[in-house]
């Protein structure tokens, strides 16, 4: 999103100047009200509805094993993300990124170890392993980085309500979402295996504190194979079957 509001910002302020040497040129004093200033100065919508249809929820089968992922790149995303908004400015997000290739496979092995543990039926237990360990020897092994989205509570009597606090959070994800896939990140927010997520052991993996952090999944993201990409279709249901108008 940076380089999306970057280049917003800047084309506004290149037309800006290219008028006014005009002007100049033809010695014409500015004749720009101070609306039409204004007006000139605020970036066109158009280019962030693009950012928000483009995006994709593109999974590790579809990444580049081996693609690097710089970290400049995701720390201006994380600096996206903690512009959200937030009642009472509490800011209730956080994150941590597994980024190393020996945080990665701790964390995977943490997973697989903490569904064996938690998992009570036996047969969901089982099935469940199969499919991870089939994940870890395959499509994890194309995932640049893991980003653990936290809530983390308000605590006093004039906290917040909970479902407040997610919804900011919520938000975050979305603005890191976004800005990942403007620097060519790409990934989807996944609730991870509930047994693995909402475990002691997760948090203590992961340095959260027990009582007031809650993660709400995992931000798996990498860099998309060009060609699969393409493959990726977005859909909404149509305007007018989830707005309604009341105008009286």
């Amino acid at each position: 999103m940076y380089s999306l509001l970057s280049r917003l910002t800047g084309s506004a302020a290149a037309a800006t100047t290219t008028t006014t040497a005009a002007s100049a040129a033809a010695g014409d004093a500015p004749t720009t009200t101070p609306a039409a200033a204004a007006a000139s100065a605020t970036p066109s919508l158009a280019p962030v509805q693009g950012a928000i249809r483009a995006r994709r929820a593109v999974y590790p089968k579809d990444m580049l094993r081996g693609a690097v992922l710089p970290r400049d790149k995701l720390e201006r995303a994380l600096e996206a993300a903690r512009w959200a908004p937030t009642h009472k400015l509490t800011q209730p997000w956080r994150f941590v990124v597994l980024h190393g290739a020996s945080s990665k496979a701790e964390f995977e092995d943490l997973t697989i170890a903490l569904v064996e543990k938690h998992t009570a039926d036996p047969d969901k237990r089982e099935a469940t392993l199969k499919k991870m360990r089939r994940k870890k020897d395959n499509d994890w092994k194309n995932v640049g980085a893991y980003v653990a989205i936290v809530l983390r509570r308000t605590q006093g009597a004039t906290a917040p309500p909970e479902w407040e606090e997610a919804a900011s959070v919520a938000m975050a994800t979305q603005n890191l979402w976004l800005a990942a896939w403007e620097e060519g990140i790409h990934g989807y927010w996944s609730s991870w295996q509930p047994p693995a997520r909402d475990a002691d052991e997760m948090k203590a993996f992961l340095g959260l504190d027990q009582q007031t952090d809650r993660v709400m999944g995992f931000f798996v993201c990498g860099v998309a194979d060009p060609q699969r990409l393409g493959g990726y279709r977005g859909s909404r249901r149509p305007l007018g079957e989830v707005v309604e108008w009341r105008m009286e």
